[in-house]
């Protein structure tokens, strides 16, 4: 016996909440402020530029539309990259590695 197989298209969006990077780059732009006064180094900003590479799924939350179509929207943040730099500005003792992407605090 076959059964009748239907399908029905249906309208999807997807969206980013960048809510949290935003959230993320505010308090870098303080503690980069706060730590080089004048300039900050060019491999200091490398590593930043990186961060785009460590980027994390956070929530996600999707409803079904009036119309019928579905909208998603998923929460986007940065990873342990940027912990690792933050930690290393609020403890004002940073090196960056020979690799772009490492960053460690030094112990002297």
């Amino acid at each position: 016996m076959q059964g009748n197989i239907t399908t029905e298209q249906t309208n999807c969006s997807l969206a980013f909440d960048t809510s949290a990077i935003q959230c993320q780059l505010s308090e870098l732009i303080e503690l980069l402020k706060s730590r080089f006064s004048e300039s900050i180094p060019d491999e200091f900003i490398r590593y930043v530029q990186s961060l785009s590479l460590d980027v994390i799924f956070l929530e996600r939350s999707s409803a079904v539309c009036t119309d019928g179509s579905r909208s998603i929207i998923q929460g986007i943040s940065f990873g342990s990259g940027f912990e690792r730099l933050r930690a290393a500005l609020l403890a004002g003792d940073w090196n960056v590695g020979h690799d772009e992407n490492t960053l460690s605090r030094s112990d002297g």
